[in-house]
């Protein structure tokens, strides 16, 4: 990944933890380093379904 496409994708963490701007930004971080584990962790269970799905079907 590029580091503007780093940039842009961590900052989308920012902005959902503080859409308003109001936090500090010790406070926006941790915020949006929940936020970002979350989001991961959901992929990581996509791909943990779609991996037994597809070996169901070739079984």
């Amino acid at each position: 990944m590029t580091a503007p496409a780093r940039r842009a994708f961590l900052g989308k963490f920012e902005a959902l933890a503080d859409p308003d701007g109001v936090l500090p930004p010790d406070e926006r971080a941790r915020r949006a380093g929940h936020l970002r584990k979350a989001h991961m962790q959901r992929l990581a269970l996509r791909s943990v379904q779609a991996r037994r799905n597809t070996r169901g079907r070739q079984a």
